[in-house]
């Protein structure tokens, strides 16, 4: 193999002869970077670099690239982030409290439906008694009253409302009336 040091201003390449293509061209490769090119017979001292990228274009070689200092811009991308320790036990308690406000609200709400629940039961109810009430005309409740007893006749009562004076019954005395009517007139002989 024939080796050929190729200098391009700032740009050398250490090429090895690797074969003959044909009588007016032969492949060459860098040592260093393993570039290929192919020297012309017509120009003897240039060796054209042939790769992919750059047909007919000189390359750099990879050992003596020169180092630059790179641009450097700043901004911001969506991308994954691992939590960190602290960050973890951080959530973990939002976590927890957020979870405790949750059942507090949970149980507000149970207790404002139940609330609800027992305010519209009331009005339903309200609402069917007063339907009754307004339907039929009448209810029935508790009336003052007054019994005469031994009226109209002896061994009688009679029974009258006091809010309209009406008589609305006359039955006979029970037992526990004759007991009740002696009852009460011993009490006012003894008053006497």
């Amino acid at each position: 193999m024939k080796e050929r040091n190729v200098d391009y201003p700032g740009k050398v390449h250490n090429f090895v002869f690797v074969k003959d293509l044909n009588k007016n061209e032969a492949l060459y490769k860098c040592k260093d970077c393993g570039l290929e090119g192919v020297r012309f017979q017509q120009s003897k001292s240039l060796i054209v670099v042939l790769n992919k990228k750059n047909k007919g274009l000189i390359d750099v070689c990879k050992k003596d690239k020169k180092e630059e200092s790179p641009q450097v811009s700043k901004g911001s991308e969506y991308l994954r982030y691992d939590f960190s320790t602290e960050e973890l036990s951080g959530i973990a308690k939002e976590l927890a409290q957020e979870n405790l406000k949750l059942e507090k609200v949970k149980l507000e709400k149970k207790s404002a439906d139940a609330d609800f629940t027992n305010k519209i039961k009331a009005s339903e109810l309200s609402i069917s008694q007063n339907s009754q009430k307004l339907n039929s005309g009448w209810e029935m409740r508790n009336v003052d009253t007054e019994t005469t007893y031994n009226y109209p006749e002896e061994g009688m009562k009679t029974k009258q409302r006091m809010d309209t004076g009406e008589k609305f019954t006359a039955e006979k005395m029970k037992d526990e009336d004759f007991k009740l009517f002696y009852d009460e007139n011993k009490e006012e002989s003894g008053k006497k």
